[in-house]
């Protein structure tokens, strides 16, 4: 099969041919379709060790899938609710949750941006008119979570504006734009925003400070907490930062 793996504990091997990994106890065999990686992920210490704290060597990243269980060891027992064939989604390696009917794969990093607009920033996803007038911005707007922030963004309503690492290239600014954004920049402008999402953390995580409305606005981080102590300054910011929870209502949603 092939894979990505770290190197030295940050540098990426590319199409890689390793074995099929055996199955052990109460252990799934899923052939992947889609995943994604984030930054945060690479430093996790359940990225580099086993879950009996075994080093792994060469690992490979990805804690959030979607794909089809191949085979299913012995000892998982015959009330388990998944059988070969079937497709779902696995959430850090241990929450499994059915794919939603739809053709085509899509992985948890879109349920994060539904979680971060629908469930932590107020936004309505069954009454966008409710939405409409609201400017968003996106940081790393080309990454994981940004592609299907952006989307979901517009789809919601909402005006769109997307940040990404070097989007000064063509390329970059091209695909963030078919992603459905209404702006793309390489820099956090001065123009005020109700919310913002933000993907990459550190300095740009703190910049955003300077653009999120300051009686109502609210500030999402999906990257770290880092600077969200800078709240005390803003009382009138909504602050939050979250990990992804499996939901499959949710999930079906998306892949309507």
């Amino acid at each position: 099969m092939r894979a990505i793996r770290l190197y030295n504990g940050k540098d990426l091997f590319y199409e890689t041919d390793i074995p099929i990994p055996s199955l052990g106890p109460n252990e799934l065999l899923i052939r992947i379709h889609a995943t994604a990686v984030i930054a945060p992920e690479l430093t996790w210490t359940e990225t580099h060790t086993t879950g009996s704290n075994i080093p792994r060597l060469h690992p490979i990243p990805g804690h959030d899938l979607s794909g089809t269980i191949v085979s299913l060891s012995p000892d998982i027992p015959t009330t388990f609710p998944f059988k070969v064939g079937d497709e779902v989604f696995l959430h850090h390696s241990h929450a499994t949750v059915r794919k939603p009917n739809t053709p085509s794969h899509f992985h948890q990093s879109a349920l994060t941006a539904w979680q971060a607009f629908f469930d932590h920033a107020g936004l309505d996803p069954n009454d966008h008119e409710k939405n409409k007038g609201k400017r968003v911005l996106i940081t790393g707007a080309a990454g994981g979570v940004g592609v299907f922030a952006v989307q979901l963004a517009h789809w919601a309503g909402l005006h769109v504006i997307g940040t990404g690492i070097g989007t000064g290239s063509t390329r970059n600014v091209e695909f963030i734009r078919s992603l459905a954004a209404d702006e793309v920049i390489d820099y956090i402008a001065t123009s005020i925003v109700d919310i913002v999402l933000d993907c990459v953390g550190g300095d740009m995580l703190k910049k955003c400070w300077n653009v999120v409305r300051r009686d109502s606005g609210v500030l999402i981080s999906v990257a770290e907490p880092a600077y969200l102590g800078t709240a005390s300054l803003h009382p009138g910011v909504k602050r939050v930062w979250f990990i992804v929870s499996p939901n499959g209502e949710q999930l079906a949603r998306i892949g309507q």
